[in-house]
């Protein structure tokens, strides 16, 4: 201690602050020494306020969780358990039960399991990326339903309960008051449509229908501004100046294959081509 410092005995200190429980304010009035010097000897030997457990302790309220506190009723009590009816954010046991995310099985906290959508983060942007693509796909008609909870509900509803092997009926001549229908599961119902265009090909009835369609859309062939490269007789080898079209879109270009379905229709070709379709089996359409 230096030479300029008021000494005060340890054991006096010790007496008056530790055992009798006195605060600083009490012993400086006593020793008559202000309470900067006795706090500052109550800290050069260890005794100062925070080593006073009891002092502390006494101030605090019931199952106080502080650090004095924890350590002096141990940290493995049970009135200190975070889980269960002591937890801040106990509400009729919901707190303490686990939640698992409903896409991924993965561990989410029990305010996303109970309160918010039962999924992880990583599944809910997954699901927003989802509906963004979705909503790009969709028409300006189809943008306006989406935004009604209903209807994208339902459309999503849809989605999920989608199977590939599900067996649906197929109108043949695209009209639902025709009793004509076949049976087709469900993930080639829309190769049924986009092959209809290679029969053409087979057939050789392609460019009478190309003719057809160009009129229609006032579409130029030899005009090479477009995007997309079309090769008429689905084989992408032959690059031929006569194999070559150009559209303008991908739009157009779905278009082109989809629509060689309702012009199968028209020239009462279509159930030779159905036929042709099934023999082949579950082969992967061919797109160019």
């Amino acid at each position: 201690m230096g030479k300029n410092k008021i000494f005060i005995p340890r054991k006096i200190l010790e007496k008056k602050h530790v055992k009798e429980d006195k605060s600083i304010a009490q012993i400086a009035k006593e020793l008559n020494l202000s309470q900067k010097v006795v706090y500052n000897r109550l800290k050069d030997y260890g005794l100062n306020r925070n080593c006073s457990k009891s002092a502390k302790i006494s101030k605090h309220k019931l199952n106080c969780q502080c650090a004095i506190c924890r350590d002096k009723n141990g940290c493995n009590n049970p009135m200190f358990d975070r889980k269960g009816i002591l937890c801040p954010n106990y509400k009729d046991g919901r707190s303490s039960q686990t939640y698992f995310c409903i896409e991924c099985g993965n561990l989410i906290t029990w305010q996303c399991g109970f309160e918010g959508s039962g999924k992880c983060r990583s599944c809910c942007n997954l699901g927003q990326k989802r509906n963004e693509q979705t909503l790009k796909l969709l028409s300006k008609r189809m943008k306006e339903q989406w935004n009604e909870p209903e209807f994208r509900n339902k459309m999503l509803k849809l989605r999920k309960e989608f199977n590939k092997d599900t067996i649906v009926n197929h109108h043949i001549y695209l009209k639902e008051n025709n009793n004509k229908t076949i049976k087709i599961k469900q993930g080639l119902h829309s190769s049924l449509h986009w092959r209809g265009y290679e029969y053409l090909v087979r057939i050789g009835l392609v460019n009478d229908y190309l003719k057809e369609f160009m009129i229609k859309y006032d579409i130029n062939p030899n005009a090479d501004d477009g995007k997309i490269l079309h090769h008429k007789d689905c084989d992408r080898t032959n690059m031929a100046s006569n194999n070559l079209m150009y559209l303008e879109s991908r739009k157009i270009h779905s278009k082109l294959h989809q629509e060689a379905y309702s012009y199968l229709v028209r020239i009462d070709r279509i159930e030779e081509y159905i036929n042709w379709f099934l023999s082949i089996g579950e082969k992967e359409p061919t797109k160019t």
